[in-house]
């Protein structure tokens, strides 16, 4: 759920999909994070249908690795006794103690929080002034990258803190400053392109519709996508047909995005990454009219 307050501090909220008993915000936390805000903020415990299970809907976003066998994870055996459970394996009977789990995440989050900037608002607050007027932007690709590396051992791919460091990544690439866009290898235009798709597969099971979330991932995938597609055309890698096929798909993704941030306010640092959108865009029609 997004919402907007104008200048008269009138409040505008807007459901992305269509609100069902059960469902709520804070949807790309883990979940023990979830349960102790909402208890904190809200006071009460959730019960929904993705707390009850231990995959949280397929998506694992709490699940560590098994050290005991070698594509296992381990998953609370009750969910809603988050703080008691013990943590089984779903491949085998390994089991560990809630403790043991929340010190293992304890500790990723604690070096997690010193990496940086890693909240969407905050790239919206960067975002917003790289429109309005040129800055430096923030370092931290590197860093978050080796956080992934580093833990993969330890924690599912799809792990909340995990799913975090690639949003921050796929908002990074192209903007740090060691990594400009145009001065990207093909290996990393790849590189943030399977970042994208990868980050999207969470929010489209727990965040669906039309999220901020996802307008934002869909257009920083098209500035790779429409790079490749040039670079391998001009090195005859590929034929006029699968060219235009191409640019094609960046139109196609483009105008998801259009439509997505096109809701938000104008004035608000989301609808100046949606105007950027509208000329992207245009550009592309354009282009695909001239072929």
């Amino acid at each position: 759920m997004n919402h907007v307050i104008d200048a008269k501090y009138q409040m505008t909220v807007r459901a992305s999909v269509p609100i069902m008993r059960g469902d709520y915000a804070l949807a790309l936390e883990g979940l023990r994070e979830r349960q102790s805000l909402l208890r904190q903020s809200k006071l009460f415990e959730c019960d929904c249908s993705r707390c009850s299970d231990p995959t949280e809907c397929s998506t694992y976003l709490s699940a560590q690795r098994c050290q005991k066998c070698p594509t296992g994870f381990v998953l609370p055996i009750r969910p809603l006794d988050e703080k008691e459970t013990e943590w089984k394996g779903n491949l085998c009977s390994h089991k560990l103690t809630a403790v043991v789990v929340n010190r293992v995440v304890d500790k990723l989050k604690e070096e997690f929080e010193t990496i940086g900037p890693n909240e969407v608002e905050k790239y919206f607050e960067i975002l917003y002034l790289i429109i309005k007027v040129a800055i430096k932007p923030f370092l931290g690709t590197g860093r978050f990258e080796g956080f992934l590396k580093r833990h993969a051992s330890l924690v599912h791919p799809n792990h909340f803190l995990f799913t975090s460091a690639r949003q921050s990544l796929s908002q990074l690439y192209g903007r740090d400053e060691k990594y400009l866009v145009n001065t990207l290898t093909m290996e990393q235009l790849e590189r943030k392109v399977a970042i994208c798709r990868q980050l999207l597969d969470v929010p489209d099971v727990v965040e669906p519709g039309l999220t901020r979330i996802r307008g934002v991932t869909l257009y920083e995938m098209h500035a790779p996508m429409l790079l490749m597609a040039r670079r391998t055309f001009e090195a005859s890698q590929i034929s006029s047909a699968e060219f235009k096929e191409k640019i094609e798909s960046v139109r196609s993704i483009l105008s998801e995005a259009t439509r997505i941030l096109s809701l938000e306010d104008p004035a608000s640092m989301e609808g100046a990454m949606g105007s950027a959108t509208v000329q992207a865009l245009d550009q592309i029609q354009r282009w695909i009219s001239s072929m």
